[in-house]
């Protein structure tokens, strides 16, 4: 019987492993859709504006999502099984966590404040809010099944089989609308937004002193 339970802990690692991978893959592809788009709308506002480089490269605001961090060390762990449930179960908050934060403007609008004054952020935010409505669909879809997970399986940790099991299940619920959310970023009309308010942003930054500030780096 034990050796069963084996088997089948087993089976249910190498199932959630493929689920997790497929989730590491659609945050990378949405992680690459979000640093591509605003890159190149930011380099059209810089020339619209004539501001040939900016203070850093840190400072530049380019999407990237927290969770596809977690989401990369979570499915190797869980690949090589140097992961226990409970390592598991912690993995998981921590990507709620982190995707709880990558929803909405605030992440986005605060690597915008060294160009212009927080003020007029605000005043961008509902622009901010209309350009990122598309792929935070897919950000929150993330939250939700990583959220479901984490409530629905967190009383079977001591049993690794079971959670394993509840883990991989709730995970294939939400992968097809993360799939959809992903494919139905208009990566044309989401650079057309950010390259907007990157330009207001911009020429608001250029007011307040930006390029000379530049000159003493």
């Amino acid at each position: 019987m034990a050796k069963v339970k084996v088997v089948q802990t087993v089976d249910e690692r190498a199932r959630l492993t493929q689920i997790l991978k497929k989730y590491a893959e659609q945050a990378r592809k949405l992680s690459s859709i979000l640093s591509d788009t605003s890159r190149k709308a930011l380099d059209e506002a810089m020339r619209e504006t004539d501001i040939h480089r900016l203070l850093s490269p840190l400072h530049t605001p380019i999407l990237l999502p927290l969770s596809k961090m977690s989401l990369n060390a979570l499915s190797d762990g869980v690949a090589k099984g140097v992961y226990s449930s409970r390592d598991i179960y912690e993995y998981i908050l921590q990507i709620v966590d982190e995707a709880s934060y990558d929803q909405g403007e605030v992440n986005f609008a605060q690597s915008l404040t060294f160009i212009a004054d927080p003020e007029v952020i605000k005043k961008y935010s509902p622009e901010i809010k209309t350009a990122l409505t598309e792929p935070s669909s897919a950000l929150y879809t993330i939250l939700k099944a990583f959220r479901v997970a984490a409530y629905s399986c967190g009383d079977k940790v001591d049993i690794e089989s079971d959670f394993l099991t509840c883990v991989a299940d709730k995970l294939e619920r939400y992968y097809g609308e993360l799939e959809r959310h992903i494919k139905e970023i208009n990566q044309a009309e989401l650079k057309k937004e950010l390259k907007e308010l990157y330009t207001a942003v911009l020429k608001h930054g250029k007011e307040r002193g930006l390029e000379e500030a530049i000159r003493y780096f």
